[in-house]
Parts: C-alpha cells; sequence; structure tokens
C-alpha cells in the first residue's frame, strides 16, 4: 500500500468515526432515556465492541470540552445529561415553563 493510499485509508476512517459518533449523539438526544450499547450496535448496523470503544472516546471528548451536556454510562447504558454546575439555570428554565403550562 502507497503512502497516498494510506492516508486516503486514515481519512475515511476518520470520516466514518465522526459520522458515527454524530448518529450516535442524535439517537442519545432524541431518546431522552439512557440507550443500552446493544440497541446502539443494532441501530448503527455495528458491533458492539466497536460501538464500546466510540462512546468511551466520546465521554473523553465531552469532558475535555467545554460543553453543557456530557456523556454517562449507567449499568452499560448510555445518556446524554446536563452538567451538575448547570443545575441552577436548569431548575430556573423549568420552573418558568413549569408555572407557563399551568
Amino acid at each position: 500500500m502507497s503512502n497516498i493510499d494510506v492516508k486516503q485509508y486514515e481519512f475515511k476512517e476518520l470520516s466514518r468515526k465522526s459520522s458515527i459518533k454524530s448518529a450516535i449523539e442524535s439517537m442519545l438526544f432524541v431518546s431522552g432515556e439512557p440507550l443500552s450499547l446493544r440497541d446502539i450496535a443494532i441501530n448503527l448496523e455495528a458491533t458492539p465492541k466497536y460501538v464500546e470503544e466510540l462512546l468511551e472516546e466520546m465521554i473523553k471528548e465531552y469532558d475535555e470540552i467545554s460543553r453543557g451536556i456530557k456523556l454517562i454510562s449507567i449499568n452499560g447504558a448510555y445518556q446524554l445529561v446536563t452538567k451538575a454546575e448547570h443545575s441552577d439555570y436548569i431548575q430556573k428554565l423549568l420552573k418558568k415553563n413549569k408555572r407557563q403550562s399551568l
């Protein structure tokens, strides 16, 4: 394999990985509840081992980047949650929305 072929393969793999991570993020966001590794893997038509590797990478990425949410693992299931340091803002918003709906 030439150097160019290797670089093209690496680029395709990174692109594919990014696309799958994006799909995982979307599924977790829409779900609102923890999703099992098995369910995520089935929906992605990927092996649980590969999906688990991506989820672990995503957990680290969310921790390293200053974001309002993080990805957590609960008994083999995964969920997007808000960071604890923003709980005051979330509580204010939820109280406001609850009063408006009454």
